[in-house]
C-alpha cells in the first residue's frame, strides 16, 4: 500500500472521502498563548469506533480487491483555528495515491463508505446521496455485509451517546446526523439449519460440555438454551463471562442426539460482545 509522504511526488493525489462536521466552540477561553480547550469534544468514542472502522473496513477492501491501484486510506484529525472564534476540530478520512487512480476510483470509495455507514444504525434521516451498489460485484458487496457483521455484532444494540455529525465526499452531500443506536444482532436463521442469538450465560458444565444460558434478544428472547461444545477454551471465555455478566453471540445448529433422548444444539461459533449501556 501506498504511503502517504510519497503523495508530494509529481502526479500523486489526495482527497477527502468522508468527514466529520466539526466539534464547534473547541477552545474554551484563550489567555496569551495559552488555550483553555473541552477536551470532551476530543474525545468521542462512538465518532472514533464509526471512522475507525470505516478505516479497516476500507482499507481491507482496497488490499483484497484493488491491491494494484497502491492506494492509502488515513485518518487525519484537523482544527481549524481561524473559522471560528473558538476553533473547531474534526476527523477525516483522506485517500492518497496516483491521480488517475484516486480521480477514477474516488465515486467507488465514497459508495463503499456510504453502504458500511448506512447499515450499521437503526434509523439514519434520509439524505441526498444514495450508494450505487451497482458499482460493485456480489463479492465485493458480500465484503462489506461481513464487514456489517462483525462491527453490528462488537456493538450490537450500543446507544451513540454522543451524536455527531459526518458526511462524505462530496461537498455538496448533506449532513448525516449519527445518532440513536447502533443495529442489533437479532435472532435468525442462517442455511435453514443453523440459527444465531444473542446470549446471557447462566451456568457451564466442563464434563458435560454445556453451557447454558438465556436468549436476550430477538423473536426468542428470555428462551432457556443448552449449547454443546468440546472447546475448552469456550469453556473459558464462557466462565470469564459467566462472572463478568457479558453477552455472548452465538451460532448453533440442532443435531441428533446420538445416545438418543431429544435433540441436542451443536455450537458453531461464540464470541463476546462489546456493549455500550
Amino acid at each position: 500500500m501506498l504511503n502517504i509522504s510519497d503523495c508530494e511526488e509529481k502526479n500523486m493525489l489526495s482527497r477527502i472521502i468522508f468527514s466529520t462536521c466539526p466539534h464547534v466552540d473547541f477552545i474554551a477561553k484563550r489567555k496569551g498563548s495559552v488555550h483553555t480547550i473541552r477536551k470532551k469534544l476530543l474525545n468521542n468514542k462512538d465518532e472514533i469506533k464509526l471512522t475507525h472502522y470505516l478505516l479497516s473496513s476500507i482499507t481491507e477492501y482496497l488490499i483484497r480487491f484493488y491491491n494494484q491501484l497502491a492506494i492509502s486510506i488515513t485518518i487525519e484529525d484537523q482544527f481549524d483555528f481561524h473559522t471560528r472564534k473558538s476553533g473547531q476540530f474534526y476527523s477525516e478520512l483522506i485517500a492518497s495515491g496516483p491521480e488517475n487512480s484516486i480521480d477514477d476510483y474516488f465515486d467507488l470509495l465514497v459508495n463503499a463508505l456510504s453502504y458500511l455507514t448506512n447499515m450499521t444504525i437503526d434509523y439514519m434521516d434520509i439524505f441526498d446521496y444514495t450508494p450505487e451498489m451497482d458499482l460493485f460485484s456480489e463479492e465485493e458487496i458480500a465484503f462489506f455485509d461481513s464487514c456489517i457483521e462483525k462491527f453490528i455484532a462488537n456493538h450490537s444494540g450500543s446507544k451513540i451517546s454522543t451524536p455527531f455529525e459526518c458526511h462524505f465526499g462530496y461537498s455538496g452531500s448533506n449532513i448525516i446526523y449519527f445518532a440513536g443506536r447502533i443495529r442489533k444482532t437479532v435472532l435468525h436463521q442462517i442455511n435453514l439449519t443453523q440459527t444465531q442469538a444473542i446470549m446471557e450465560i447462566h451456568g457451564f458444565d466442563d464434563n458435560c460440555k454445556e453451557i447454558k444460558g438465556t436468549i436476550v434478544e430477538g423473536d426468542s428472547a428470555g428462551r432457556k438454551i443448552v449449547l454443546h461444545t468440546i472447546s475448552h477454551d469456550i469453556f473459558i471465555q464462557a466462565a470469564q463471562g459467566y462472572i463478568n455478566g457479558t453477552k455472548f453471540s452465538c451460532l448453533y445448529k440442532e443435531k441428533d442426539n446420538k445416545s438418543g433422548g431429544k435433540a441436542v444444539n451443536e455450537l458453531l461459533a461464540f464470541s463476546a460482545l462489546n456493549i455500550d449501556n
